[in-house]
This record gives structure tokens, C-alpha cells and sequence, in this order.
């Protein structure tokens, strides 16, 4: 094929489709070599569809499917459009006999705006338009259309462009747990940086499996979805509360039940507006070194240390169905307790954790909130900082990352846990060496292990129910 000063052979096959061998540009007498060998490998398509059908869950629709197999035919003045040239494309079938694909390759020339232009107050204007060779295939694959476009230019330019149409697919969603990020920071009293945690967590993450205590591999019994990060917007909090209100309430009118990766505490108060706005009132547990039931922190209103009381407040969180577990150090002080016990709210401390044990706390804990929905929050920094560094305010004397695990489950066992976060993780290293993003991994997934357990320990009851 020559076209102006390019030129090259143009050839098909079953698995690339469209290939140019030798393309080369006349310069000086000479031909220039420009490039061997042009096709598209390959193309990855990630779908990240988990259903049990859809079992390319990555599809590499160049070497599974076949472009040249999946190459449909051109018609002109619809595909195609100027001078234009078709090519057949003979290939072989299923059986492997000849088949040939008519108008599988176009060829076309066609305007391309100005090239060069020049006004002159004698001469006037003079103006020489842009011309371009495009050679091009269509392929259908399943409900998709990809369209390949390999352009050359008089300038000796190359531009290549696939793009991707057809009909869209969808199917009815009926995940169990899609955890998400909320990767904001801006209502912090104390260190920023956990707006880098929800992708910490994630690199964190490691292989599931059965685990060992109960025997109960989570992500296996429960459909998980990631559902990506809510769409924050750094230095406005109250634009960003909105979308991740807006992404909670996304999932939970989906069906399913949302676990959040902060994100500083304040995203649990969008988190839990769009719970009580699904479920009514909810009632909450609550594992941290603070209660967050501060009027004003520094003499501001909006801030990661006020969301529980506004929650309260407006209704969004029933204070007697809440509990706290986990209080210790210097913060917050008689005022904030006291609105708190007028409120029935159950605080928990580390030396009830030490006097009474922490099987005895947790029951308290369950006890106070009873049936009905809850949301589970969880601050990275009732742990002792020697098993979380990386958080905004740590506080010597809590618990260790056992204890903190075993409770999580334990309260998503007993409890009708329709929500929950974890949040205040600072990243301090990478992946699996952060050992604060490796303890919120775990404890994300022992709530999810414990939702297993009760949700199979309810399943079994009614199976014995009905043979009673």
C-alpha cells in the first residue's frame, strides 16, 4: 500500500486482526523505515464482576476472544466514509476451513483540517487543507464493539485509536459486604494522612481463606465487592460528606451492606446518615480511644471529634443503643460525659477492659445496644500505638490487636450489623509491612468473618425450624 510518501504491507490474522509489516516514509530518495511490525497485542478489559457467570473476571479480549475472528464487515457510508478501498480477510473457522470476511479492512482518505495557512495584506490568503490515510476494522465482542484506527499524516505523523461501543450489560447486584474508601482527612484535630488509608488497606490486604478459630472463610461466604473510593473533594468536608453519603446510600439501595475504609472519624457521620435513612435510627458500637462527643474541637463544630454527638442530635443514633468501648487517656472531660450519661449512652473503658475482662465488656456492650440495626465504627487507635503507630491521635495503654479482633467478631456475631468503618489509619510504610494497614485489614475482615458466622448460625436455625 502507498499513500503519499508512506508506505507498507497490510496484512490480517485470526487472533490481532489488522497488521502492518514494513511501514516505511519516502525521504530524500530513500524509504525510512518507521516501524516493523504495527497490531494491538493485546487489550485487557477489567470488568470486576464477581458473579459466579462471569468467570472473566480480567478478559484479555485479543488473545481469548480473537479480534480477526470477531471482525464483522464494513459498509460504506456508514462505517466509512471519502475515497475508499475495502479489503477482504480470509480466514479459517471452527473447522478449519476457509472464511472470508468481506470489507474487513478499510481504507480510506479524508480531510483533516488545515495543514498550513498564511494571511498576506498583498497576496491575501493562502491555505493548503491536511489530508490523512486511515486503515481500519471493526469487532464485536459479545456486547461490545471495538473499532481499531491506525491514521498517517503527511507530516509523517502516526496515530493509532481504538474505541469501544455496543450495548451496555448490566445484572441485578446482590453483594453481601462492598467495602469502599472515603479517602478524606480534612477534620483532623491532630496528624493528617488518612486520606492515603483506603488504598493502604487494600495493598495491605492479603489472600482469603478459612479462618482458623471459626472456620469460616468470609469472602468466600459473603459476595464482596470493592466498590471503589466516593468521589471526595479535598479541603471542602462538607462536599465530601455529601458524596460519601451519596456512595453509601448507593450500596445500600443495592442490597447491601457497606463497610467503609476512612478516611479520619468524621466520615462515620455520612456513613451513618445514610444507614438511618435506609433502616430508621440505628444503634452503634463503638471501639475507640474517644468518645467524639465533643461540642466544638478548638472551637470548631464540624470536626472528627464531634460526629457522635451530632449523630445523636439529629436523631440519626438512638444513645441508648449506644456504646462505647475503648475510652482511655486525657479526652474528653465531665461536660461531654455528663451530656452523655443524661443520654443513657454506655461507656466502656481500658481499666473496665482490665477490671472486668474483655468478654465481660463486650457483653456489656451487646447487652446495651440489643436487637435492631447497628452500625459498627471502629478507630484504629483503641489500639495500643505499639500495634498501630500509624494513627492521628495515639494513646499509650490500649488494646492489643488479639483482643481488638476477637471483639469486632464477637460484636458482628451477636449483633444485626448493618453497616460499618474503620477509620484514623495513617499509612506508615508499604503493603503488607505497614503494620497498622495490615491490623485494619484484619479487623475489616473479622467483621465480615462474624456477619458469616451469625448469618450461618441463622441460616441453620431455620433449616432445624422447619424439620421441627
Amino acid at each position: 500500500l502507498r499513500w503519499q510518501r508512506w508506505v507498507m504491507r497490510v496484512g490480517f490474522n485470526y487472533r490481532e486482526g489488522l497488521v502492518l509489516h514494513r511501514v516505511g516514509y519516502e525521504d530524500g530518495g530513500r524509504v525510512r523505515s518507521v516501524a516493523h511490525r504495527l497490531s494491538f497485542a493485546e487489550m485487557v478489559v477489567p470488568c470486576r464482576d464477581p458473579s459466579p457467570d462471569h468467570y472473566r473476571r480480567t478478559a484479555f479480549d485479543v488473545g481469548e476472544w480473537g479480534l480477526g475472528f470477531m471482525t464483522t464487515s464494513l459498509e460504506l457510508g456508514c462505517d466509512c466514509l471519502g475515497e475508499t478501498s475495502y479489503l477482504d480477510a480470509t480466514l479459517h473457522d471452527l473447522k478449519g476451513e476457509p472464511h472470508t470476511v468481506k470489507n474487513a479492512v478499510c481504507i480510506h482518505e479524508e480531510d483533516d483540517a488545515v495543514l498550513w495557512k498564511h494571511v498576506d495584506e498583498v497576496a491575501g490568503a493562502e491555505v493548503r487543507r491536511s489530508r490523512r490515510l486511515v486503515i481500519s476494522f471493526h469487532a464485536t465482542v459479545a456486547n461490545y464493539e471495538y473499532l481499531v484506527y491506525w491514521r498517517f499524516y503527511q507530516d509523517g505523523n502516526i496515530e493509532c485509536e481504538v474505541r469501544a461501543t455496543g450495548i451496555m450489560v448490566t445484572s441485578h447486584f446482590e453483594g453481601e459486604k462492598p467495602p469502599y474508601g472515603a479517602p478524606m482527612d480534612d477534620l483532623v484535630s491532630d496528624r493528617p494522612g488518612t486520606r492515603f488509608a483506603p488504598r493502604a488497606i487494600r495493598a495491605a490486604s492479603s489472600p482469603s481463606g478459612p479462618e482458623l478459630e471459626t472456620g469460616i472463610d468470609a469472602i468466600d461466604e459473603l459476595r464482596v465487592v470493592d466498590f471503589g473510593d466516593a468521589p471526595v473533594l479535598p479541603a471542602d468536608p462538607v462536599r465530601s460528606h455529601a458524596a460519601i453519603e451519596a456512595t453509601v446510600a448507593e450500596v445500600l439501595g443495592a442490597g447491601a451492606i457497606p463497610v467503609i475504609l476512612g478516611g479520619d472519624h468524621s466520615i462515620s457521620e455520612p456513613d451513618v446518615r445514610a444507614c438511618a435513612a435506609a433502616h430508621g435510627p440505628v444503634g452503634l458500637v463503638h471501639f475507640d480511644t474517644h468518645t467524639d462527643t465533643g461540642a466544638e474541637v478548638f472551637g470548631v463544630e464540624l470536626s472528627h471529634g464531634t460526629i457522635m454527638r451530632r449523630l445523636v442530635e439529629a436523631g440519626h443514633v438512638d444513645p441508648r443503643r449506644y456504646a462505647q468501648i475503648g475510652l482511655r487517656g486525657y479526652w474528653p472531660g465531665e461536660a461531654e460525659f455528663a451530656w452523655q450519661a443524661e443520654r443513657g449512652i454506655t461507656s466502656l473503658c481500658m481499666h473496665d477492659v482490665r477490671d472486668l475482662g474483655l468478654r465481660e465488656v463486650v457483653r456489656r456492650a451487646v447487652e446495651a445496644v440489643g436487637s435492631g440495626p447497628v452500625f459498627l465504627t471502629v478507630d484504629i487507635d483503641v489500639l495500643d500505638p505499639a500495634f498501630a503507630p500509624g494513627t492521628g491521635t495515639p494513646e499509650a495503654g490500649g488494646m492489643t490487636t488479639a483482643e481488638l479482633l476477637w471483639a469486632v467478631r464477637e460484636v458482628a456475631m451477636q449483633l444485626d450489623v448493618i453497616g460499618a468503618d474503620m477509620v484514623e489509619v495513617i499509612p506508615t510504610s508499604v503493603g503488607s509491612a505497614d503494620i497498622t494497614a495490615l491490623a485494619a485489614d484484619r479487623i475489616v475482615r473479622e467483621i465480615l468473618g462474624g456477619i458469616a458466622v451469625r448469618r450461618r448460625r441463622r441460616s441453620t436455625k431455620e433449616i432445624d425450624d422447619e424439620e421441627e
